[in-house]
């Protein structure tokens, strides 16, 4: 098998494509919408490629620290069937971050800047911050740890758009929506059944109950911001409020049902919900100046 049919295979379980190439592309829309300078299509194509591989490097990282837990836990996974190995994995990191490399050097001196704290970072992540035991069974905290990386990685957004190491208040407030959707997501895709939890997950540390009243006041808190910023934009219009009330409304209730029922079927709904919620709120963002 060729490495690009390891590739395929392990982005399908590990790297889902289908849902990280919506995500990125509003999240990029989005951040379009807050830049005090209008970005060039080629800048914004530039800035998507760039976050789509460092999110890809944040993945390989995350797949060889967590290696010995996963082969306990999760052997079915592609690395521990051994469909692809962690050297191909960095080997294929390598090359995006190469790639990531030369787009913040086209970009300027704050994207170069930005582009090495972000390795800096994910290299110190790859090691848990030389506090594994500690972070152990605290999984909200392990996330707030290591959220900076997604900080500065949508900062590395802002700067390939701008050639500056500029953050007004719209795109800090952009950037906090883009952290909320993914806290979301990163909460509900680790929220299962009883029959299909593992010790690494939200409800088998925090409860299925708990966790998902977590999430739900993510999605309060997010639709709070989503408010402020259309604000900032002038585009505090009734349609808009409504559609992200009902986004977030959609986004809370199938996470509610999954709470209820409990079934692979409605864990697999919520996320999607929460794909949506995420999705649906950055485009909003992004059409509510024209």
């Amino acid at each position: 098998m060729n490495l690009l049919a390891k590739l395929h295979i392990f982005q399908k379980q590990r790297f889902p494509l289908r849902i990280l190439l919506f995500t990125t592309l509003s999240s990029i829309l989005s951040s379009a919408a807050v830049s005090p300078v209008k970005p060039a299509y080629l800048l914004m194509l530039l800035a998507f490629l760039s976050t789509l591989f460092f999110l890809f490097h944040i993945r390989v990282i995350d797949e060889s620290r967590d290696m010995e837990l996963d082969s306990s836990l999760h052997p079915e996974r592609p690395v521990q069937r051994g469909i692809i190995s962690l050297k191909e994995l960095f080997v294929t990191t390598l090359l995006g971050v190469a790639v990531c490399i030369s787009i913040a050097v086209y970009a300027g001196l704050p994207a170069t800047v930005i582009t090495f704290l972000i390795l800096i970072f994910t290299t110190f992540a790859w090691r848990d911050f030389f506090a594994k035991s500690f972070f152990a069974k605290k999984p909200v905290l392990y996330h707030l740890v290591n959220s900076p990386q997604m900080i500065l990685i949508q900062w590395n957004i802002y700067a390939i758009y701008t050639n500056s190491f500029q953050v007004t208040w719209l795109m800090l407030l952009q950037l906090l929506l883009v952290y909320n959707s993914i806290f979301i997501l990163e909460i509900v895709r680790k929220v299962k059944t009883p029959t299909t939890d593992s010790a690494d997950t939200y409800s088998a540390n925090m409860g299925s109950g708990k966790s998902i009243a977590f999430a739900s006041l993510m999605v309060v808190t997010g639709y709070g911001i989503f408010i402020l910023l259309l604000n900032g934009l002038n585009a505090l219009n009734f349609q808009y409020l409504l559609a992200g009330a009902l986004v977030s409304i959609f986004a809370v209730v199938l996470m509610l049902v999954h709470g209820k029922i409990q079934s692979v079927l409605t864990e697999k709904i919520m996320v999607v919900g929460a794909v949506f919620y995420y999705v649906s709120m950055n485009l909003i963002v992004y059409l509510s100046p024209f």
